[in-house]
């Protein structure tokens, strides 16, 4: 009776150790978590302004339209008041990433942009 105890204990952990290695953490794509510092990047992606207590916070929003979004908030960006007049906009950016915090947002240096695009309904 004991050793069919045992045995029970030893398949049930085992079909639950190797169920757990199979399990992908998520379906972001892993180059996207895993950018280096300072690694240039371009980006397309939608404007999104939200004001804080002292400070209004820009962020570029690629995958706008999915539950897939990542959001890149801009820091040191030269001309600040231009990037608010570009709300709602979609932009392809050059940029140096500075952090992912996570697969879905990370911080960035905007160096220049590249173009405005319209966009496609």
């Amino acid at each position: 009776m004991k050793k069919l105890v045992l045995l029970l204990i030893f398949i049930v952990l085992y079909i639950n150790c190797s169920s757990k290695q199979n399990v992908k953490k998520s379906n972001v794509d892993e180059e996207e978590v895993v950018k280096k510092k300072s690694e240039i990047v371009t980006i397309i992606g939608k404007v999104e302004v939200y004001p804080q207590e002292e400070e209004v916070e820009v962020y570029i929003v690629k995958n706008w339209k999915t539950r897939s979004r990542i959001t890149y908030r801009i820091i040191n960006y030269k001309d600040h008041k231009r990037l608010l007049d570009l709300k709602e906009k979609i932009l392809k950016v050059n940029a140096s990433l500075i952090e992912m915090k996570s697969p879905w947002t990370g911080k960035i240096n905007l160096l220049e942009i590249l173009e405005i695009l319209e966009e496609k309904n």
